[in-house]
């Protein structure tokens, strides 16, 4: 199985476009406290994960070291389960 990249950019909430979400890449808008990705498991849903202190759940992103903590766990569609540390995703 090949292991999928991301690569994490910050990015500013008046520049975001859904439709302009790419596979690959964490999208960390800090000002609106979310970042979004796609799935990587290949059913190309858009995952948006809380960055906001005291938010259940909330994820904290490691821009630097390109990791998301904790795990995403998809409740809902494809229900995929995954990491994300040093870029590489593991599911």
């Amino acid at each position: 199985m090949k292991t999928k990249k991301f690569t994490f950019i910050d990015f500013a909430s008046e520049e975001m476009k859904i439709s302009d979400v790419q596979d690959g890449i964490v999208y960390v808008v800090r000002s609106e406290g979310f970042a979004l990705l796609k799935c990587p498991c290949g059913c190309r849903e858009n995952i948006f994960l809380s960055l906001i202190d005291g938010a259940r759940p909330q994820w904290k992103i490691d821009i630097n070291g390109n990791s998301i903590s904790p795990s995403i766990y998809r409740t809902t569609g494809c229900k995929s389960h995954f990491t994300i540390n040093n870029g590489a995703v593991n599911q």
